[in-house]
């Protein structure tokens, strides 16, 4: 069977991609959106795995080997079959849509593709980010710890603000509850940001230490923790 594309990628770190953008996916009540996530490859060898809602965008970019033009909107449920897969490298093609029917393959077995497109979101992102700040991954570990608490009970979503002394404050806030935490950091040009608490979290595990970050405007924020792009729409801080 002729193929439109196909890509091959590390296991593991394709499903540390799903689960970072997965939260912004639209679920089945937001009618303008797709409920599903968004995969297609780039001309330098890499994917971007994306989710949106309408109000929360995020992009994971990772590298693959990449066949022919690989561009498809998968169902949440591929995180599930992924996890029952334990080769370390997986293969994902995509035949010529049959019938208006679209299939992909995962290692041979068949999942349905979600017909449609998904809005245009990359003219959101810079070319760059232009804030930085380099922290302690263990004390913001301990901070956000005690924010996440807060956070959970709203959209999920952490304030990161970063100041001229040197120092990074993390913070949540739902209706009357507000938590603030403050830690030491080398900052490059400050500003405030807004990202997942779990993002945040998975991030941090890696042993990242560094946050790169563009504020474009009042009302939409972008972030960027290793591989991460997150858009959260408005701003979820003061």
């Amino acid at each position: 069977m002729q193929e439109q594309g196909r890509i091959i990628v590390d296991r593991k770190s394709f499903l540390t991609g799903l689960k970072l953008v997965r939260h912004a996916v639209a679920k089945k009540d937001s009618r303008p959106f797709l409920n599903g996530i968004d995969i297609y490859s780039n001309i330098n060898g890499t994917i971007d795995i994306v989710g949106a809602d309408g109000l929360r965008f995020g992009m994971y970019t990772m590298p693959a080997v990449i066949e022919g033009r690989f561009s498809g909107i998968f169902p949440l449920d591929l995180i599930l079959k992924l996890k029952g897969i334990e080769k370390k490298e997986i293969t994902i093609s995509i035949p010529m849509p049959i019938s208006g029917l679209s299939i992909a393959r995962i290692n041979g077995e068949g999942i349905e593709l979600i017909a449609g497109q998904y809005p245009n979101w990359r003219k959101l992102i810079p070319a760059e980010f232009t804030h930085k700040a380099t922290f302690i991954t263990k004390g913001l570990k301990v901070a956000l710890e005690a924010v996440k608490v807060v956070a959970k009970e709203s959209s999920g979503a952490v304030g990161l603000e970063t100041t001229e002394g040197n120092t990074l404050k993390i913070l949540a806030g739902f209706e009357d509850e507000r938590i603030i935490r403050e830690i030491p950091a080398q900052v490059e040009n400050p500003g405030k940001i807004a990202i997942h608490w779990r993002n945040l979290r998975d991030a941090l595990k890696t042993g990242a230490s560094t946050i790169s970050f563009n504020g474009l405007s009042d009302e939409c924020v972008l972030t960027g923790v290793v591989g991460l792009i997150e858009v959260i729409k408005p701003m979820y801080m003061d």
